[in-house]
């Protein structure tokens, strides 16, 4: 289970990006609670909100990528292929990092 999404340089995100589906310990409980062994609650639900063009579909296109990524990556070519992504143009020469906190269970 996702926890937490950071990532960088990822097409129109430059600086790093947080996307957390932790909550605290106060706000009211709802349907879309998981309660996990050690305490915590995550939310099945986010909103992202913001203006046109602010890069809202770009957080969805992460989750897309790395669906991809760790599903059908090995069967695109022979480990030598590229991999179908744009780094954020004005950082091309940086790396784009993807940094995934999961849960291991209920």
């Amino acid at each position: 289970m996702i926890l937490e999404l950071r990532l960088s340089n990822f097409y129109s995100v430059a600086d790093e990006a947080v996307i957390s589906f932790e909550m605290g310990k106060k706000p009211t409980q709802s349907g879309y609670d998981i309660f996990l062994a050690n305490g915590d609650r995550i939310n099945k639900a986010i909103a992202v909100v913001g203006a046109n063009g602010a890069g809202k579909t770009q957080l969805v296109k992460a989750f897309a990528f790395l669906n991809w990524f760790t599903t059908d990556s090995f069967l695109a070519g022979n480990g030598d292929s590229s991999i179908p992504y744009a780094a954020h143009s004005l950082h091309k020469d940086k790396p784009t990092v993807f940094n995934i906190a999961i849960s291991s269970g209920r």
